[in-house]
């Protein structure tokens, strides 16, 4: 009779344990094969990263020297109208010595239409 269920129930044993190996074995290669998608994610995120700092860097380092430029152009822009400002000084003393001294001989100014 023990003969007689093993037998039996063997072969049925043997297809259930081996469909069990066989469902363990292909749950570890999905789980290896999720695990390596994962890690090739990881690894293309950290490269768009590295990307995206490496550009920002440039754009940074671009933007640093515009305005280190700019601000050279304003302080020469500064001085040229401090210069202007001084220049205009010079010209309305001379204007005024001038008319003083046409005055002073004389010398009405008069309009473009010849009238006083």
């Amino acid at each position: 009779m023990t003969t007689e269920l093993l037998e039996k129930y063997v072969p049925t044993l043997i297809a259930v344990i081996a469909g069990l190996s066989a469902w363990i074995y292909e749950r570890r290669q999905k789980n290896a094969e999720l695990q390596k998608v994962e890690a090739d994610a990881i690894i293309s995120m950290q490269a768009a990263y590295r990307t995206y700092v490496d550009d920002s860097n440039i754009k940074y380092a671009e933007l640093k020297r515009d305005i280190e430029n700019m601000q050279t152009q304003l302080l020469n822009v500064q001085g040229e109208v401090i210069r202007l400002q001084k220049e205009v000084v010079i010209w309305k003393g001379k204007y005024e010595d001038l008319k003083h001294e046409m005055e002073s001989a004389g010398i009405n100014r008069t309009s473009n239409d010849g009238t006083k």
